[in-house]
């Protein structure tokens, strides 16, 4: 395992955060109906669901975007050691991508540093990307 200079802190397991799959939680919110089928497949495999401190690291293997309430919805899937994940890149990490030119077959580690509060008033979530 390489590793991109995170330091790793254990985490509680608490009941309200175990993951759900993808497409369970499309179900229920009754979004992207015609794709619930290709969710938790090789096209779509398991959304990362972050909780604040989780650190994902592995080899960009797709970036790509889909189409969601008519607006382009970017994410890339990120191999790591175990398993693949689908990493939706909302501003702050698509920004990142942007910028430094994160290309499919790049080794990046991504940490989730939490909700903060932006100036003008409106919260998002916060990444570290190495």
């Amino acid at each position: 395992s390489r590793n991109m200079g995170f330091v790793y802190e254990p985490i509680e397991e608490k009941e309200e955060n175990k993951e759900t799959s993808p497409s369970e939680d499309v179900k229920e919110r009754g979004q992207h109906k015609q794709r619930t089928l290709e969710w938790n497949t090789p096209l779509y495999p398991e959304t990362k669901l972050w909780r604040e401190g989780d650190i994902l690291e592995g080899e960009v293997t797709r970036i790509d975007s889909v189409t969601i309430k008519g607006r382009d919805a970017p994410f890339c899937h990120l191999k790591t050691e175990d398993k693949e994940y689908t990493v939706w890149l909302g501003e702050v990490l698509y920004d990142y991508f942007r910028k430094e030119n994160i290309d499919v077959g790049d080794y990046i580690g991504i940490k989730y540093l939490g909700m903060i509060k932006g100036e003008r008033g409106f919260e998002y979530r916060n990444f570290e990307v190495r």
